[in-house]
């Protein structure tokens, strides 16, 4: 039995940066495709099975680039997308009533907390 062994250090760096990663790429495409993506028609799994099995590696970034989202990813990424915005709402609210308690409180003069303040309008807006 024929024994593969690699000859340079190279070829080993080859294999696992490259060919490891754009098979497991390829596999998670055809997987994608056969379990994943109810909403297709078999017709569209079919023609995209073709693709991504004659054309391996274009065919399997096209296929990740061109793919809509499916309703649950849609709703999952707007749903994190409100959390974040309403996050750092209450974060620039936050900082700014920090602000204003220090400028009440004398710690600041008024031009520090009008410094401050445009400061924080302008890394909120």
């Amino acid at each position: 039995m024929p024994v593969i062994v690699a000859s340079t250090v190279w070829e080993v760096l080859w294999v696992i940066l490259i060919v490891i990663p754009i098979t497991i790429c390829w596999i998670a495409a055809i997987m994608d495709l056969l379990v994943r993506r109810r909403d297709l028609k078999w017709w569209a799994v079919a023609l995209w099975l073709i693709f991504v099995l004659i054309l391996p590696v274009f065919g399997m970034l096209i296929y990740f680039i061109a793919r809509p989202t499916l309703p649950g990813e849609q709703a999952a990424m707007e749903a994190a997308t409100r959390q974040a915005q309403a996050q750092q709402t209450a974060s620039y609210a936050s900082a700014l009533k920090d602000l204003s308690d220090l400028h009440e409180r004398g710690v600041i003069t008024t031009e520090e907390f009008n410094t401050r303040r445009a400061d924080l309008t302008h890394a909120a807006a």
